[in-house]
C-alpha cells in the first residue's frame, strides 16, 4: 500500500480559482492547510497566496510570481520551475470558483487518507518484523488509530448544537460559584459582580442611556 492517494488537478483548480476571485482567499486558508497539498509546487504556491493575503499584498499572477522569488518560497524549488507550473495552473486549470469549498474539502479529506495510508503502512512494516509479538503490533494499532481519528475530530467544525449544551453548563457553573473563573476585578465592586470582571477571550461592553456616567465612569 505504497501508492499514496492524491489528485493533482484538485490541487490546481483551487489555486488558479484564487487567482481569479481573490475574494475566496481568505476563506480558503481558513479551510485548508499547506500541508494538505500532495504536490510541493502547489504547496508553495499555497502558502505564497496564503502570506500576500495575510500580508494584504495586492494578488494576481504578475505579484504571485515576483513574490515567489523569496529566499523562502525558491529555496528548495527552482523559481522557473514555479513560473512555469503558474502558466500551467492558469491555462490548464478546468475551475468554477464558486465550488472551491468542494475542492477545499476533497484536498483535506485526500490528505487525511494519506496519514491514515502512512500510519497503516507503519503498522504493516511492523507486522512484517519478526522481532514484534502480536501484542505489540495490536498496541500500535489501537494507538495509530486513536491518533488518526482524534486529529481528524479536532479539525471538524463544531455544531451550535454541540457548542451550546457545555457553554450553558459552564455559565451556570460560574454563576453559582464565581471564583471558579479567572478574571481580573475592575475595582467596581457592584459592576464586577454582574460582568464577573474581565475575563480573557471576552469583549465586555458597558452600555447605558445617555447622561447615566458612561464617561465619567470611563475617566476614573
Amino acid at each position: 500500500m505504497n501508492n499514496l492517494r492524491y489528485n493533482t488537478e484538485l490541487e490546481i483548480n483551487l489555486i488558479a480559482s484564487m487567482l481569479i476571485d481573490v475574494n475566496i482567499i481568505g476563506e480558503a486558508i481558513s479551510l485548508v492547510k499547506t500541508e494538505y497539498f500532495y504536490d510541493k509546487k502547489n504547496q508553495i504556491i499555497f502558502q505564497c497566496l496564503k502570506d500576500m493575503y495575510i500580508e494584504n499584498i495586492p494578488v494576481d499572477a504578475v505579484t504571485l510570481i515576483n513574490r515567489l522569488k523569496l529566499k523562502q518560497y525558491a529555496a528548495n524549488t527552482n523559481h522557473q520551475s514555479l513560473v512555469l507550473h503558474i502558466s500551467e495552473v492558469i491555462h490548464k486549470s478546468v475551475c468554477a470558483p464558486s465550488t472551491y469549498r468542494y475542492y477545499c474539502g476533497e484536498i483535506e479529506k485526500l490528505y487525511n487518507v494519506r496519514v491514515l495510508q502512512k500510519s497503516l503502512n507503519k503498522i504493516l512494516t511492523k507486522a512484517e518484523d519478526s522481532g514484534f509479538t502480536f501484542e505489540e503490533i495490536l498496541q500500535t494499532f489501537n494507538k495509530t488509530n486513536a491518533e488518526i481519528f482524534e486529529t481528524i475530530e479536532n479539525k471538524r467544525p463544531q455544531t451550535i448544537e454541540e457548542i451550546l449544551p457545555n457553554r450553558l453548563k459552564y455559565y451556570e457553573e460560574i454563576g453559582a460559584d464565581k471564583t471558579k473563573i479567572e478574571s481580573i476585578p475592575t475595582g467596581y465592586k457592584e459592576i464586577d459582580e454582574i460582568i464577573i470582571g474581565l475575563t480573557k477571550k471576552h469583549l465586555t461592553l458597558i452600555a447605558a442611556r445617555p447622561g447615566m456616567g458612561k464617561t465619567a465612569f470611563m475617566l476614573n
